[in-house]
């Protein structure tokens, strides 16, 4: 009789279960995203949207900035 003994260990996931823990996710972000312009007039969404992008856009741009920022200042202290 064989018998399989399956371990998981923490912080260690198959690429499947993280892939349907990501969709979950992104489902459950897009229902939070629909639920809040329902608040709103449709005619509103889609400038709504494009400047929720627009923002992200600019927070990464920021983001990349300051990054580079900080490397180059490692590097003049190294």
């Amino acid at each position: 009789m064989k018998s399989d003994i399956l371990v998981s260990v923490q912080g260690e996931e198959n690429a499947d279960d993280q892939a349907e823990r990501r969709a979950a996710a992104v489902e459950e972000a897009a229902e939070a995203v629909m639920e809040t312009l329902g608040d709103y007039a449709v005619s509103l969404w889609g400038d709504v949207l494009a400047a929720v992008v627009s923002s992200l856009f600019k927070s990464k741009q920021d983001a990349e900035e300051i990054m580079q920022e900080e490397e180059a200042k490692r590097a003049a202290e190294g």
